[in-house]
């Protein structure tokens, strides 16, 4: 376009100024251009307004956040930026998205340094830099080993449930008496809770206790969770757990539905830009979902777009001076446009 519009024959036949140019600009290149900050104000506005809408789900203390971290890998002649994590994938440059999810996801950070390859890392930062109520738990994978951040959530007032590698390094404080009946949660049977001091690599032990709980699955694995509750039951902590793989969904939803491993510019600035708009339109679909009671997201997005194209053309209509809601004529079922 760029070339036609600055051509000989074009300048003569469209009669335009000989010295006005135009230039091409691509998706990718105003996307770096963009405030990327205005994008994350926008998304706090939206999470703010639609948070209100949704009511909540479940008992006061039970109000959870999830977090975990999700990869992007490109070709390293696609991309400059991002860290190497080796082996296999050597060839390719990976970028790290973690977010924190409760019935929306509530935080988002974009992650390209080597540092933030660690879930250490990269978990710790998000959960700290995170506003979490005293009503909050948070549920996070076994990807945050580290005992220092465990000290670090605990000195913050921060409720977690985590899972740990079976039989850590520790010093047992006190065992608790598992009840009778002995529940099940969720499939598994109980077989340990310890409050405990745990180790660190060096030899360190943790500044605090924590409440150490092993369940069997049924085919006799073992599953070790870590949490700084002490008044839920056992069998509440495995459960709540469990409720962490709502995030993993979440996660195949943007990647599948929204095309979330497709970047439309390679920059941080545009990054960063396509990040807060696709969270944007994640906020608006769950909201959509959960409001209309649709089971699918993939249905929720479907009805959600065709709602709005309806909508826009009604507002085209009507900005023309038509009527969209006038039925049509002799009872035809004609187009309302």
């Amino acid at each position: 376009m760029e070339n036609i519009f600055n051509s000989y024959a074009f300048s003569h036949l469209s009669d335009k100024p000989t010295t006005q140019k135009i230039h091409y600009s691509s998706i990718s290149e105003r996307l770096s251009r963009a405030d990327a900050t205005f994008f994350e104000a926008l998304y706090t506005d939206c999470l703010e307004r639609f948070s209100a809408q949704l009511p909540p789900k479940g008992h006061k203390r039970h109000q959870l956040l999830r977090f975990d971290s999700t990869l992007i890998s490109l070709s390293s002649k696609l991309i400059k930026i991002g860290f190497r994590s080796g082996g296999s994938q050597e060839h390719v440059k990976q970028l790290k998205f973690t977010v924190g999810f409760s019935e929306l996801p509530e935080y988002v950070s974009f992650h390209h340094e080597a540092t933030f390859n660690s879930e250490n890392v990269a978990l710790k930062q998000a959960i700290l830099s995170c506003p979490i109520s005293d009503k909050c738990i948070v549920v996070v994978d076994a990807g945050l080993q580290s005992r220092d951040a465990y000290d670090q959530l605990f000195d913050q007032d921060i409720s977690f449930i985590t899972r740990v590698n079976p039989n850590p390094r520790s010093v047992v404080i006190e065992e608790n008496s598992l009840p009778e009946a002995n529940p099940q949660a969720n499939g598994l049977q109980l077989i340990a809770d310890r409050k405990v001091y745990l180790y660190n690599r060096n030899g360190k032990k943790t500044k605090n206790t924590y409440r150490y709980i092993e369940a069997l699955k049924p085919d006799n694995t073992t599953l070790a969770f870590l949490s700084n509750i002490f008044d839920l039951q056992a069998h509440e902590i495995a459960g709540l757990y469990k409720k962490r793989w709502d995030i993993e969904v979440f996660f195949k939803f943007i990647k599948q539905e929204l095309n979330f491993s497709h970047l439309l510019s390679r920059s941080i600035n545009g990054i960063k830009s396509v990040l807060y708009v696709r969270m944007i339109l994640s906020l608006l679909i769950i909201t959509y979902q959960k409001l209309n009671q649709i089971k699918s997201s993939k249905s929720a997005k479907q009805q959600f777009a065709l709602e709005m194209e309806a909508e826009l053309m009604k507002f085209i209509v009507r900005l023309y001076g038509g009527d969209p809601d006038k039925p049509p004529p002799n009872g035809h079922h004609t187009p309302f446009w």
